[in-house]
Order: structure tokens, then C-alpha cells, then sequence
């Protein structure tokens, strides 16, 4: 039996995290404007909430976080 640690498991939490992208990318193609989350009184659709995460993507790379190694990552208030 592989151990969590393997290269066949990276290789497949990889993919399905990828898929997970795709997934979502392609509910937001077809039903961008279907809720896709509920916060108290606010409702995001799947196409506002595609816009936010491309947003925080690009500050993130911006502030030199590239998903090779840890970073230190300031917090600000994102959704307002």
C-alpha cells in the first residue's frame, strides 16, 4: 500500500484539486448569475464570486505568493 507521501497521491490530489478549478470555472459558464454563496443579508453569484477570486489571485501574485513555497501574506478585508 502507497503511503499519503507518494508521488501516485500528489499526482492525484493534484488533479482532482485541478478539477475542482474546472468545476467551478464551468458552473460559472453556465449559471453566472445563480447564487453561489450566502453571507447574512448578502448573495454572491457565481460569476461576482468568479470576479473576486480572479481579483484576490492577482493580489496574491502581486504580493509574490506563487504557490511554490510559504509567504507571508498581509490580511485585508477582501469581500467589501
Amino acid at each position: 500500500m502507497e503511503s499519503s507521501s507518494s508521488p501516485a497521491w500528489a499526482a492525484f490530489f493534484a488533479s482532482s484539486m485541478e478539477l475542482v478549478h474546472r468545476r467551478f470555472e464551468k458552473q460559472v459558464e453556465q449559471s453566472p448569475d445563480s447564487i453561489a454563496v450566502i453571507s447574512g443579508d448578502e448573495h454572491i453569484s457565481y460569476a461576482e464570486l468568479n470576479n473576486r477570486a480572479n481579483r484576490l489571485a492577482r493580489m496574491l501574485l502581486k504580493a509574490g505568493v506563487d504557490g511554490r513555497g510559504s509567504k507571508y501574506v498581509p490580511t485585508f478585508k477582501f469581500l467589501d
